[in-house]
C-alpha cells in the first residue's frame, strides 16, 4: 500500500506480486508502459509497478497491495516468511497555500474518516488529507479504500424520518442547505466520482432531488446520481434551477435572493426522473450480484391491507358490470384513509387518493352515504381527483407531482376506472396496454410509495373463471397481481379474490354485503330520500347463506317460467311470495335473477319475454 511522503507497502518475496494479483481479477494486461500495467479493454485499469497502487477509473475504485489481496483472495495476508518489511507510513507537510475550508467526512459513529481541504490562491483548489494516527496528516487517500469512504454529512443521512435528501455536487452546497435546516449530502470528488453502491445502501425508500450544477459536469453529475437512485429510491427527481449563470450551483442562486421555501417548491413541482436512452450506462459490469449478496437485497412485504395489497405494487380489480367493484373499494379506500380495519383485516395508515374517471356524481353520493353508515370523519376521508384525462407520461408526472404536494404520506391509490385515462384508441392492443401499464406503475413511486388498485373491465363475455383485464398479456405482465370481485347475488354480496397472476401469497376470498342505503338528509331532484349503495364485510357463512338463497331464488325463477310460458316479471314475484307489506311485487329481486340465469344461459328472451331454455329445464331436474 502506498504511504505518503513515498512510502511504500513492500510485499513478501514469496507472495504474488501485485500485477499477478491483478491478471487474476482483470485477465492478462492489455499494455505495458515504463512504470505503469493497464488492464481491460480501454485500458481503464491501472498498476504503478514503483508505488503497487492501482486505480480502477470505471468504477472509482484504488487502493494498494493489501486492498488488491483482498479482492483477489478473499482473506488477510499471510505471516511473513522474510524480513522484509514495509516502511512506516509518514505524515506530510501541510501545503505552504492558505486553507480557507474544510469539510470533515464521517462514518456512521461520527468518527472521521478524511477531510477535503480547499485552498486560496493558484494551483489545484482541492486537496484530501487523513489522519495518520499521530494528531497529523496523509495528505491522500491511498490508504482508504473506495468502499471505505463515506458521503458527506453521512450521519445526517441516517436520522429517522428525513423529509427529502438534496443530492449536491459539492460540500459548500451541500453546507450550506444543511444550515438552512435541509438534509443534504455530495460524494467526494464531485462530478464524475460518484458510486453506483451509495444509492442502494442509503436511499432505499427516500425522496431524492439531485440539484444539477449548470454545465455539461453538472448535467453528468445528476444524470448519474439519479440513474442510481431509480427503482431504490422513493422518488427521484433532477433539478435544474432556474435563472443559474453558467457553471452556477444552488448556493448562488440562494446568493442571487432565492429561498429555501422557493427551492422546496420547484422540488416539489419538477417531474419524476426518467433515464433517457443516452443516460443508460453503456457497460453492464457488476449486475450479476453472488447469491449472499442477492440474499441481502430482500425487502419484506409491506402491505397495505394485509395480506392482499402491498405498497410500491400495480394490481388491477377486474369485475363485470354491477358486481359491486366501486362499492367495494371505495369502502376499502374510506377504511385505509381512517386507518380502521377491512372487517378483521388490518390496514396500513396513509393517505388514500381516489381518481374518479366515471361519474364522479355518483360517487360523491356513495361517498354520502358511506359517511353516514359508517360515522367517518369528513377530515379523515380519502381524496378525489373528479376527472379524468389521457394518462400519457408527462400528465403522471403532473399528477404525481399534485398527490405528493398533500400533506402525508400516501397508502392507496384507486383510480376507478383504469380505462377512463386509458390514453390509447384500441384497449385490446398489446403495445398501447403494456405501455400504459408502465405509466401506471410510475404512481407508486408517490410519497409513501402507495399501492395502486385499477379497476378495470374484462375481455368480452367473461364469466367467474375469465376474469382477466382487457389489454391481451401485455398488460397482465405489467400488475404485479389482477384481483377480481365476483357476485353470486348481484346486488346483494360479492367476493374479493384473484385471477390470473399475483405476485406474492395467496389469500382467502374476502366476501362483502352490498347494503342498500337511504339519506334523509339528502334529496334528488323531486324531493324524495337519496338512495345508494355501501359494502360491508360479510363472515363465511353470511356469504354461504347468502349463496345459497340466491340459488333458491334463481330455481324458483326458473320453475315458474316453466309451469307458465309467458309469465311477467311481476307475475313472477306474487307467485315466489316476493311482494312488500303493502303487496307491491319486488321486481328488482326478479330481474336480478334472470341476469344472473342469462349470464348461464339458464333462460332467454324471446319476443320480448322470458323463456327458459333446455339448459334450465335440465337444471330444475333432480340432481343424482
Amino acid at each position: 500500500m502506498s504511504a505518503g511522503n513515498g512510502a511504500v507497502f513492500v510485499p513478501d518475496p514469496d507472495w504474488p506480486s501485485i500485477v499477478e494479483l491483478a491478471s487474476q481479477r482483470w485477465g492478462q494486461p492489455t499494455s505495458r508502459r515504463q512504470d505503469h500495467v493497464r488492464f481491460g479493454v480501454k485500458g481503464s485499469k491501472d498498476v504503478k509497478l514503483s508505488t503497487n497502487v492501482w486505480m480502477d477509473y470505471e468504477t472509482g475504485e484504488g487502493g494498494g497491495y493489501i486492498e488488491m489481496w483482498a479482492a483477489v483472495r478473499k482473506c488477510p495476508l499471510p505471516e511473513r516468511r522474510t524480513t522484509a518489511k514495509a516502511p512506516p507510513q509518514r505524515a506530510m507537510p501541510k501545503p505552504a497555500r492558505k486553507i480557507v475550508a474544510v469539510y470533515p467526512y464521517h462514518r456512521a459513529d461520527g468518527s472521521l474518516v478524511l477531510e477535503v481541504v480547499r485552498f486560496a490562491g493558484g494551483g489545484p483548489r482541492f486537496n484530501q488529507r487523513r489522519p495518520d494516527g499521530n494528531g497529523g496528516w496523509i495528505w491522500n487517500l491511498d490508504g482508504i479504500p473506495a468502499g471505505e469512504r463515506p458521503l458527506y454529512r453521512l450521519p445526517g443521512l441516517l436520522a429517522p424520518d428525513i423529509d427529502r435528501v438534496w443530492m449536491c455536487e459539492g460540500e459548500k452546497d451541500a453546507d450550506r442547505l444543511a444550515a438552512l435546516g435541509r438534509t443534504a449530502t455530495t460524494n467526494i470528488g464531485g462530478a464524475g466520482k460518484w458510486r453506483k453502491e451509495y444509492a442502494e445502501e442509503l436511499f432505499r425508500g427516500k425522496y431524492c432531488v439531485a440539484l444539477q450544477d449548470n454545465d455539461e459536469a453538472g448535467r453528468k453529475h445528476a444524470e448519474a446520481v439519479a440513474r442510481s437512485l431509480v427503482g431504490i429510491a422513493a422518488s427521484t427527481k433532477v433539478l435544474l434551477l432556474p435563472g443559474l449563470p453558467p457553471k452556477g450551483d444552488v448556493s448562488d442562486w440562494l446568493d442571487a435572493g432565492h429561498t429555501i421555501e422557493q427551492l422546496e417548491d420547484l422540488a416539489d413541482a419538477a417531474p419524476e426522473y426518467r433515464p433517457t436512452p443516452e443516460a443508460r450506462p453503456e457497460t453492464k459490469a457488476g449486475r450479476i450480484l453472488s447469491g449472499r449478496d442477492f440474499l441481502a437485497t430482500f425487502v419484506p412485504p409491506d402491505y397495505v391491507i394485509d395480506g392482499i395489497v402491498q405498497r410500491a405494487r400495480l394490481y388491477a380489480c377486474t369485475s363485470i358490470t354491477g358486481h359491486g367493484k366501486t362499492a367495494v373499494w371505495l369502502y376499502i379506500a374510506c377504511m385505509v384513509a381512517a386507518s380502521r380495519y377491512v372487517g378483521t383485516i388490518e390496514t396500513a395508515p396513509g393517505g388514500v387518493v381516489i381518481l374518479a374517471g366515471e361519474n364522479s356524481e355518483d360517487l360523491c353520493g356513495r361517498l354520502h352515504a358511506m359517511v353516514h353508515e359508517y360515522r367517518l370523519d369528513p377530515a379523515k376521508l380519502p381524496h378525489v381527483l373528479p376527472a379524468n384525462f389521457p394518462l400519457i407520461a408527462e400528465e403522471a408526472d403532473t399528477l404525481k407531482a399534485e398527490i405528493d404536494a398533500i400533506a402525508g404520506d400516501k397508502a392507496l391509490i384507486v383510480a376507478d376506472t383504469g380505462p377512463a385515462y386509458f390514453p390509447g384508441d384500441n384497449d385490446n392492443d398489446n403495445v398501447q396496454m403494456g405501455e400504459y401499464g408502465r405509466v401506471q406503475r410510475t404512481l407508486t413511486a408517490c410519497r409513501g410509495r402507495p399501492a395502486v388498485v385499477a379497476l378495470t373491465h374484462p375481455i368480452k363475455h367473461a364469466d367467474r373463471e375469465s376474469l382477466i383485464p382487457r389489454g391481451g398479456g401485455a398488460y397482465l405482465n405489467e400488475l404485479d397481481g389482477n384481483l377480481y370481485l365476483w357476485s353470486d347475488a348481484v346486488g346483494e354480496s360479492t367476493t374479493l379474490h384473484w385471477q390470473g397472476k399475483l405476485r406474492g401469497a395467496d389469500f382467502a376470498p374476502v366476501p362483502f354485503a352490498l347494503k342498500p342505503i337511504t339519506l334523509d338528509q339528502l334529496k334528488d331532484a323531486k324531493g324524495r330520500p337519496f338512495r345508494s349503495i355501501v359494502a360491508a364485510p360479510q363472515s363465511q357463512e353470511a356469504a354461504d347463506n347468502a349463496r345459497a338463497q340466491t340459488r333458491s331464488d334463481e330455481n324458483a325463477v326458473l320453475y315458474w317460467l316453466k309451469e307458465r310460458r309467458g309469465i311477467s316479471i311481476r307475475a313472477i314475484a306474487r307467485e315466489a311470495g316476493w311482494v312488500s307489506d303493502n303487496e307491491v311485487p319486488n321486481t328488482a329481486r326478479v330481474h336480478r335473477c334472470l341476469t344472473s340465469l342469462k349470464g348461464d344461459k339458464l333462460v332467454r328472451l324471446y319476443r320480448g319475454k322470458w323463456v327458459i331454455t333446455e339448459a334450465g329445464k335440465l337444471e330444475l331436474e333432480p340432481q343424482t
